[in-house]
């Protein structure tokens, strides 16, 4: 422990969670715009003595911690989101081809009333570990939170191999985003169809059938680098505005399908016969017709499977932090990791029951049963209900609105694995040292504080979206979307174990247990932190802990392991080894990393315990608890209607 508190010594910084810090932590964790120094980067990243220096390839002799940002220099980020802009930005990069493509499919698996249960359960167990992830990085707001954190309080190695699992993940969900883009433009139904459904026209497609998709790969890959490439400001900005536009559009598919099952007059069909609330069974990939309780059982976890995929996108709250203004504030992660829960699992519940009512689970164009296959708009469950409801203009629109989610989504994905790998490029133990000289350029910022080294390095990935440019569905683009769910399913469960380390270490080190971490003052009230309305000094703190977490933790690991039993049986080697591979590489990485830092072989929990720059709530701020709804006796009823107003205005912005 002394070695580790002397690499963070800077000399009488001493910040606290009790609220009591120094004049000197206090101005080095304020920015220029508010009023604070310009430390040299020396001072935000200290660096050991010379003979030290020499071994910095092992953590115990030398850590580099990530200080505060929103400071001049050739490596930081600029602090210019808002707390509206962090929440479309998430929002936007959930809503992607996920709901509106793969919705059809999870449908005919599981039957109507199974599908819309799934996705609150799936998405409740996402929310637990945004919630875990939000409260330790609101206390810490670091940029990379999600390694950053394992890092802190597991072990290095386990957090570097996390840092590489989330990156990976989304620069393929970038090239996945780009498929569905393309398969979008070859939207066409074919006539037999068209008369099947009773759809008024004789035909239905559009004139870019015939155009090579890899021309619009091409065209939305320079778009989504070019947006990349703004400066933040005005990218939360857009991002805001599209994120709305998506809102707006989600809401108006649940007022459209509720509209035309009342004109048809079939309400509530689902519940009865011929359609029913579950699937009467599991359809093999070979066709046969499966019945009983384990069919049931197999069609409802596959569904869930995909679910899943259309879930992953809440930890961009978090790994927006270290460009986030309003972190201070009480709703700056808070509210933030809330909103988006409720958002995205209020709608997809709503969209997936109200489309379920219009279209039957067993619709011919609903199903795909192949295993790693992205579908395109002709199989959209919102499309087909349109279709036949016989509406004109609708499926050309709804076609047409997927394309810019898609776009949006993928732009997103570029913005957030770009800031992972500028984050892990801020972490010298995270590179090699022939990778150094890469490291330091992936590092730097521009003069507007975007990484664009990061976001050019990210973007090369995208082209893996030319595996689909044949214009036919591409399996292997599809199973590296598959082995990216699952990426991101080992980072969910490491992050909840990294949350139950981290309640026992802040006890702990309330207990005085830890004081050479410089996290307590001795002459402190040691349990101040711990009070349930002290927020002051812990900003967020999420409900139900740890039995939500440990919810959360059962459910990624379930996930995990039987992710791929459809491979299994017929056994398809090629979609088994991208169902768990992500494990082999994850094992392989923690592997490299103990070796790397630590010259040793066998795993062992070795926390760097950085405790430093606690976020203290600025309490005098007028955003300050906000996010409940207060009545004094003596409010008027007019200011009892204002209050009401800006309370919904917190939660709807």
């Amino acid at each position: 422990m002394a070695a580790t508190a002397d690499a963070y010594n800077l000399g009488a910084v001493r910040p606290n969670i009790g609220g009591r810090v120094s004049s000197r932590a206090s101005s080095m964790r304020r920015g220029p715009a508010e009023g604070g120094p310009e430390p040299h980067i020396d001072a935000v990243y200290p660096r050991r003595e010379s003979e030290n220096a020499e071994r910095s390839s092992r953590s115990e002799d030398l850590i580099i911690p990530v200080g505060p940002v929103g400071q001049k220099g050739n490596s930081s980020l600029r602090r210019h989101l808002g707390e509206r802009h962090v929440n479309m930005i998430t929002f936007s990069c959930v809503i992607g081809i996920g709901l509106f493509l793969q919705n059809g499919r999870i449908i005919n698996l599981a039957g109507p009333g199974m599908a819309w249960l799934a996705y609150p359960l799936m998405g409740s167990i996402v929310w637990s570990v945004q919630a875990a992830l939000g409260e330790m990085s609101a206390l810490f707001p670091v940029p990379g939170a999600l390694f950053e954190m394992p890092c802190r309080f597991l072990d290095q190695s386990i957090g570097y191999a996390v840092g590489w699992m989330a990156w990976f993940a989304w620069v393929v969900i970038i090239a996945a985003e780009l498929q569905g883009v393309a398969g979008l433009f070859q939207f066409g139904f074919k006539p037999s169809d068209l008369a099947r459904l009773h759809y008024p026209e004789p035909s239905l497609e559009w004139g870019t059938t015939s155009v090579d998709p890899a021309v619009w790969i091409s065209i939305f890959l320079c778009l989504i680098l070019v947006v990349n490439l703004i400066r933040v400001r005005w990218f939360g900005e857009l991002e805001y505005w599209v994120g709305v536009m998506k809102m707006l559009f989600i809401v108006g598919l649940i007022l459209f399908n509720i509209g035309i099952n009342i004109e048809t007059g079939n309400h509530f069909r689902f519940y009865n016969d011929p359609w029913g609330f579950i699937s009467r069974g599991w359809i093999t990939q070979s066709g046969a017709v499966r019945t009983g309780g384990w069919a049931h059982l197999a069609s409802v976890w596959t569904a869930m499977t995909l679910t899943i995929f259309s879930m992953i996108g809440f930890e961009a709250v978090t790994v927006t932090a270290a460009e986030n203004r309003e972190l201070r504030t009480y709703e700056g992660v808070k509210i933030s990791s809330r909103k988006i829960a409720i958002r995205i699992i209020l709608l997809y519940t709503l969209t997936t029951f109200t489309v379920g009512l219009n279209v039957p689970y067993d619709e011919p164009l609903l199903a795909n049963r192949d295993i790693s296959v992205l579908d395109n708009g002709t199989h959209s469950a919102f499309v087909v209900a349109a279709i036949r409801a016989g509406k004109r203009f609708w499926p050309n629109f709804f076609n047409g609105f997927f394309i810019l989610s898609a776009t949006s989504s993928g732009i997103n994905s570029l913005y957030l694995s770009s800031r992972i790998l500028h984050a892990l490029a801020l972490s010298q133990g995270a590179w090699p040292r022939c990778l150094r000289k890469l490291q330091g350029r992936l590092k730097e910022t521009g003069s507007q504080g975007v990484p664009r080294n990061a976001v050019l390095a990210s973007w090369l990935f995208g082209f893996l979206g030319y595996l689909a440019a044949s214009g036919a569905p591409s399996h292997e683009l599809g199973r590296l979307a598959l082995n990216s769910t699952v990426s991101m399913l080992i980072v969910y469960a490491v992050i909840c174990v990294t949350f139950l380390r981290f309640k026992t270490i802040i006890k702990l080190a309330s207990t005085g247990q830890f004081q050479q971490t410089d996290f307590v003052d001795p002459e402190q009230d040691l349990k101040a932190y711990s009070r349930k309305k002290d927020t002051r000094t812990y900003p967020y703190r999420s409900n139900w802990q740890p039995m939500r977490t440990c919810y959360a933790l059962f459910g990624s690991t379930m996930m995990i392991v039987f992710n791929g039993w459809r491979s299994i049986n017929p056994f398809s080697a090629a979609d088994f080894v991208a169902s768990y591979i992500s494990v082999v590489i994850f094992i392989a990485l923690c592997i490299f990393y103990r070796w790397h830092l630590h010259r040793q072989f066998l795993p062992r929990l070795r926390p760097t315990l950085n405790l430093r720059y606690p976020v203290e709530t600025d309490v005098n701020d007028p955003k300050y608890g906000r996010d409940k709804l207060r009545f004094e006796e003596n409010d008027s009823l007019i200011r009892r209607v204002t209050k009401t107003g800006k309370w919904i205005w917190v939660w709807l912005k």
